[in-house]
């Protein structure tokens, strides 16, 4: 998705991160959103690691840049999914089957551990990912007493990201690295690799993730961060990526080749990893090339001991048209309509709203805030759909009409003994519901309710339907289909 691509890379910012480590705890937040913080630091415990540590300045605390929070945290479906993600890709290299490279293919690996998930680097990552910044924290203020943590950060300027595309980003560098770096380990100054090689950092045992869903003020699309810190970290100039051999042939004292991902060594080593010390060669001779993004010098690299530290992966935002909002309005024949407001961008609030013919009373219900009456828009207009788009300020700048044909349309609202109520029940704790209908329904067909952290209020309810946000406290997140209320 991103690096192969070298067009791409003036548009697509990437970075390195480091690593860090710890043990998770099974069963502890399993079922829970965010990360509990690990109970067994006393108070004060990180401000003593570094006065500006991450988890000293910022425990639970969710930075009002972020804006709206539309969904933050990890689930325990989401922590199985991110390891595994990792840990294939590790085995994918451990068992040489990656021939990519500049150049390529890569060697095996006779020692990669088996990555395990970790509560308090999770409680950290997240603990960043609530600031709602584009970059890193300094190095020193992630690190842990029993090791110093990596990070690996994506950021997305809308709504498509995802766990998959972030780590499918991140290890999709290994386009651009030279398979004879991983020892003595370097990178060619302008060559973004990091995330890749933090990655397949064989030392590295342990991860912890965050992700932050947002809405910022005065902006036309929302923000995603997908955030994972590592330990041991990785990434140290003329140390060792992993010993290059058989599988599983040098796997450290205490582990054995792991049966759910072969190729990696897994168990707890009986002695302490390190980060193997940086040997002291001439790297000098290694050509350059023009960098991508200008971090070192002209020709110069990077130093003895120097941990790689790149730019976070950044997606902008597409740029927003003049007038990406529309109502159409659909006038029946029988004088009845309804109206959709139709967007590109994140709104709340109904999306569809309707008319009961004026023979009828006329009774409108559920019309989306930045939309008409369809009542009103419909007279004299039977049997069209008028789609009217909004300038800024909401305020109608063209009208587009176009004849439809109505099939059929009776007089009264037909309630079959087949209709349903959807129930789509967030995460986040928000939710939608959608009366679903083979005769005519008058009034508001979708609804949806703001999650209780944002006050639980509710619009758009179709009539035989409840306000999904009492449903949904009785149900798993996912979609949900139950009877109408007579």
């Amino acid at each position: 998705m991103l690096p192969h691509n070298r067009k791409m890379q003036g548009n697509v910012l990437r970075s390195f991160f480091g690593v860090a480590f710890l043990v998770w705890l099974e069963g502890s937040a399993a079922n829970e959103r965010l990360p509990v913080p690990p109970s067994v630091r006393p108070e004060g415990f990180y401000c003593h690691l570094h006065e500006n540590h991450t988890l000293c300045r910022y425990q639970n605390q969710v930075s009002s840049t972020c804006g709206q929070i539309i969904e933050r945290g990890m689930t325990q479906q989401e922590r199985e999914l991110v390891l595994m993600l990792h840990n294939e890709r590790r085995a994918f290299i451990a068992n040489g089957k990656e021939l990519r490279g500049d150049p390529g293919p890569q060697p095996p690996a006779a020692n990669m551990m088996e990555l395990t998930y970790d509560e308090e680097l999770e409680f950290e990552a997240q603990s960043w990912a609530d600031q709602c910044i584009r970059n890193h924290e300094c190095p020193q203020c992630r690190s842990l007493d029993r090791f110093k943590v990596g990070q690996n950060l994506f950021w997305f300027g809308h709504f498509s990201g995802s766990w998959e595309k972030s780590v499918k980003g991140w290890y999709d560098e290994v386009v651009d690295f030279n398979s004879s770096f991983v020892f003595p380990f370097y990178v060619i100054p302008g060559v973004l690799v990091g995330h890749f090689t933090q990655m397949t950092w064989s030392s590295s045992t342990k991860m912890g993730c965050g992700k932050l869903i947002s809405q910022p003020e005065n902006s036309n699309y929302g923000q995603q961060f997908f955030i994972c810190n590592y330990g041991l970290a990785g990434n140290l100039i003329k140390s060792e990526m992993y010993k290059v051999g058989q599988p599983c042939s040098d796997c450290p004292r205490g582990t054995t080749c792991s049966l759910r991902y072969p190729g990696l060594c897994n168990g707890v080593p009986t002695e302490k990893l390190t980060v193997r010390t940086p040997v002291n060669v001439d790297l000098s001779w290694i050509p350059t090339r023009p960098p991508i993004v200008t971090l070192h010098k002209p020709n110069e690299g990077p130093k003895l001991d120097e941990v790689l530290e790149l730019p976070p992966i950044i997606v902008e935002p597409p740029e927003v048209p003049d007038t990406p909002e529309e109502c159409i309005y659909t006038c029946q024949d029988s004088g009845g309509c309804s109206v959709k407001f139709a967007s590109i961008v994140f709104f709340s609030g109904s999306v569809l709203g309707s008319c009961f013919p004026p023979s009828f009373g006329g009774e409108c219900s559920g019309t989306p805030e930045k939309c008409e009456e369809c009542i009103g828009i419909c007279n004299g207009k039977n049997g069209q759909e008028l789609t009217v788009t909004l300038s800024k300020g909401n305020s109608s700048s063209q009208i587009v009409s176009n004849n439809i044909s109505e099939t059929k349309v009776p007089n009264q609202e037909s309630a079959g003994s087949g209709d349903t109520c959807s129930y789509n029940c967030q995460s986040s704790g928000g939710c939608s519901v959608r009366i679903n209908s083979k005769g005519f329904v008058s009034g508001s067909v979708l609804g949806s309710c703001f999650s209780p952290g944002f006050g639980g209020k509710c619009s758009g309810t179709p009539t035989r339907c409840q306000d999904c946000l009492g449903v949904c406290q009785e149900l798993t997140p996912g979609e949900h289909v139950r009877p109408v209320s007579i």
